[in-house]
């Protein structure tokens, strides 16, 4: 019994700590809806609404982004957070969720079919990468990138895949914007290639989930 209630109120806890949530599933073209009701809501560029992991999802291509801007309710200085989402990439390197510049900001992306969590904190400071090892590629697959006070991490299917040392948390939050799809502007690490494919579940929590965690989001995707 105390079993679960514990695990009943640690999936509370983390559904408070949940910040955004792009879900798709209102067949809008135009607007991507902030579905936690924090309004962090995106304008959608060139995108179209197609059957997604759950419900629905948007495709991806040349010029196909969500543009996000600065969205106030999504802090990331001096906080650890997790971002994640289900892909289905039709090409081997693409930026799935992005935010900031060459002088911080975090991504998390597809390169040579690999999936890649990279961060960066400082001008000219190291650009820290977390990666996988086994492609991803052409089928559903769950993301999610992981900042922890002293490391990064990359999950794919609820697994750990991958982490990398860092200097810390964000010490401020990134000038240049955040986009599903794409890395406008200057790439914080080292991938700007759209990407081409389906976008589905969209979220970021302001917490630094566990494997158990992502796991179960990975199980229940909604």
């Amino acid at each position: 019994m105390r079993g679960t209630v514990d695990k009943a109120l640690s999936r509370l806890t983390r559904q408070d700590a949940l910040a955004a949530h792009w879900s798709f599933d209102d067949k809008n073209e135009k607007v991507a809806k902030d579905v936690t009701g924090h309004g962090n809501d995106g304008e959608i560029k060139g995108c179209t609404v197609v059957e997604g992991k759950v419900g629905k999802a948007l495709r991806f291509g040349k010029g196909a982004f969500v543009e996000l801007g600065h969205p106030s309710a999504l802090t990331i200085a001096g906080k650890p957070f997790t971002v994640m989402a289900w892909v289905k990439s039709d090409a081997p390197s693409g930026v799935v969720v992005a935010r900031g510049g060459a002088f911080c900001g975090y991504s998390l992306h597809l390169k040579d079919g690999i999936p890649r969590f990279g961060i960066r904190q400082a001008r000219d400071g190291p650009a820290p990468i977390a990666a996988g090892t086994e492609k991803a590629v052409g089928d559903w697959v769950h993301l999610a990138g992981v900042v922890r006070s002293d490391c990064i991490e990359v999950y794919v299917n609820g697994k750990l895949a991958g982490t990398a040392k860092s200097a810390g948390l964000f010490g401020g939050n990134c000038g240049q914007g955040m986009e599903i799809g794409c890395d406008a502007g200057n790439s914080a690490v080292e991938v700007m290639d759209q990407f081409e494919g389906i976008i589905d579940e969209v979220k970021q929590f302001d917490a630094a989930l566990s494997e158990k965690e992502i796991a179960r989001q990975c199980r229940s995707p909604e």
